[in-house]
């Protein structure tokens, strides 16, 4: 049967999102030998490419997120520590399009980028049979990192809106590190 039309705009935007994940699955490069493109250079991309999107747009934030697991490493149950290392050499990038709504008065917006992108770790663990502590090692970076933000997690622990599948598994392989940020947080406070 034949699909409707898409709105022009919507239909820009798919293509571009469809670019730009096809572009960083290429460039990226592996935690191992394969450098890829710089940060800059695939920003850069991204920027003269994807003009249909701003750059606090749940959507890159998640693409970014998605190809850059996704191109980690092929082994297979992927090790928590390269992918820790991919997202290391990617801070940059992933803070372009995670951290850029920190400008005053958007920080809601910048949660929710930021819980957009654990979105994408939950679906990546689930996609991979939810290898043991994976999920957990790599919220737990991306804190270390400050890449994701504490209040972000709260904001993806009780967002029941999302569709992304395994959100019940992932929140029990994540349970001590939530717990554990909460201590955390209190001892701060």
């Amino acid at each position: 049967h034949m699909r409707a039309r898409m709105p022009h705009a919507a239909e820009t935007k798919a293509v571009q999102l469809s670019a730009c994940e096809a572009h960083l699955l290429a460039h990226l490069g592996s935690s191992g030998t394969d450098e890829g493109a710089s940060n800059e250079q695939l920003i850069a991309w991204i920027g003269a490419n994807c003009p249909s999107f701003a750059t606090e747009s749940s959507e890159i934030a998640r693409t970014v997120m998605r190809c850059l697991l996704e191109t980690a490493t092929t082994d297979e149950p992927p090790p928590a520590t390269k992918l820790t290392k991919q997202i290391e050499r990617r801070k940059d990038l992933l803070l372009k399009y995670n951290a850029e709504s920190s400008r005053i008065g958007k920080e809601a917006e910048l949660l929710h980028l930021q819980a957009a992108s654990l979105y994408e770790v939950q679906a990546f663990c689930g996609r991979k049979g939810w290898p043991a502590g994976l999920i957990k090692k790599i919220f737990y970076h991306l804190y270390e990192t400050d890449l994701v933000f504490e209040d972000a997690f709260s904001v993806w622990r009780e967002d029941v809106s999302d569709e992304t599948p395994g959100k019940d598994r992932a929140l029990f392989q994540v349970n001590e590190f939530l717990t554990w940020l909460a201590e955390a947080a209190e001892d701060d406070g």
